[in-house]
C-alpha cells in the first residue's frame, strides 16, 4: 500500500516550508509518494531528486496553474503533473505570476505609506521564488506582532470587501490551460472542486482532456466527495488527493499527512504513467 500526498507547496510559491522541511516532514507523517505543486512555477526537478535520494521517498514535481472561466465568471485550479516540457504552460502562468509579483509590490508600497513597518528585503526573505506573495508580507507584520493573526479581521479588511489593498489579478481560461499540460506531455487534474463549486465546468474540461478530479482536500465536503466520485466515474476519471499544506501561510490548506490518497501500488494510473518516465 502507497499513501500520499499529491498536492503540497513550498517556500517557491506561497508555503511557508522549504522542499526539504516539505520532504522531511512527509517522511515523518509515513507517506510513500508525495507531488511538489507550487503556483504558477516549474518545480526545480534537479532538488526534488536529490531530496528523494537523501531521504528515500519518491517526490513528483508539478504545478498549480489558477484559470478562470468567463462564461460562469467561475475560477478552476489545474493541477499538472509528469509535464516533461513547460513551456506551452508557462506561456500562460508567466504572466499570472508577474502579477502576483506586481501587485505584491503595490501592496507593499500601500501598507508601507499606511504606516506598517515592512521592507521587501524582510518580506523576500520569507520567500523562495522569483515572485513575492502577499501572504509572505503579512508574515513579517504577524511574527513582528503587529497584526493578530493571518486570516483574520485584519486581512480581510486590508484584502477584502473593496479593502485598500484588493486588487485583480487575470487568470487565463481553463481549457487553454489544461491544453498546455497536455501539449507539454503532462497530466492535467481538476483541483479541490469543492472549494470552487465548479462542477458544471467538467464535462468542458473532459473534452479538453482533463485526466483526473481530486477527491480528497480540506476543502471537500462528504457531499462533495460523492458528486466528485460521480463526475469521476461518469466522465472516466481518475481520482486523487491531497493536503494543499501551505504551512503557515494558508487557512484552506491541511497539514503534511492528514488529507492521503492510499494506493495499492503503482500500477494506478497516474503514478505508474509518471514514474516510468523517470
Amino acid at each position: 500500500m502507497l499513501k500520499t500526498d499529491l498536492h503540497l507547496h513550498s517556500r517557491f510559491s506561497d508555503g511557508s516550508y522549504s522542499p526539504e522541511e516539505v520532504a522531511v516532514q512527509s517522511v515523518s507523517a509515513g507517506l510513500d509518494i508525495i507531488a511538489l505543486t507550487d503556483h504558477f512555477l516549474p518545480p526545480d526537478e534537479a532538488l526534488l531528486g536529490s531530496l528523494e535520494r537523501k531521504y528515500s521517498i519518491t517526490i513528483l514535481g508539478g504545478i498549480e496553474c489558477g484559470t478562470k472561466d468567463s462564461d460562469t465568471n467561475l475560477s478552476a485550479h489545474i493541477l499538472g503533473y509528469g509535464i516533461r516540457d513547460y513551456g506551452p504552460v508557462m506561456e500562460l502562468m508567466q504572466p499570472v505570476l508577474d502579477s502576483v509579483n506586481r501587485n505584491s509590490l503595490k501592496q507593499l508600497a500601500l501598507l508601507q505609506e499606511m504606516g506598517y513597518p515592512v521592507t521587501e528585503e524582510e518580506a523576500r526573505k520569507e520567500c523562495s521564488g522569483p515572485a513575492l506573495y502577499r501572504q509572505h508580507i503579512n508574515y513579517v507584520l504577524f511574527k513582528k506582532g503587529i497584526i493578530p493573526d493571518m486570516f483574520g479581521t485584519w486581512m480581510k479588511s486590508m484584502y477584502k470587501n473593496n479593502g485598500p489593498l484588493e486588487m485583480a489579478y487575470d487568470f487565463p481560461e481553463p481549457v487553454p490551460v489544461i491544453k498546455a499540460i497536455t501539449e507539454g506531455g503532462g497530466i492535467p487534474v481538476l483541483a479541490h472542486p469543492g472549494q470552487q463549486q465548479n462542477y458544471c465546468l467538467i464535462p468542458e474540461f473532459v473534452k479538453a482532456g482533463i485526466k483526473g478530479i481530486e477527491l480528497v482536500h480540506p476543502s471537500n465536503t462528504p457531499e462533495d466527495m460523492n458528486y466528485i466520485k460521480l463526475y469521476a466515474e461518469e466522465n472516466g476519471l481518475f481520482v486523487t488527493g491531497g493536503s494543499d499544506c501551505h504551512g503557515v501561510l494558508s487557512s484552506s490548506g491541511g497539514h503534511i499527512g492528514d488529507y492521503n490518497m492510499i494506493y495499492e501500488d503503482i500500477s494506478f494510473f497516474p503514478l505508474n504513467t509518471i514514474l516510468k518516465r523517470r
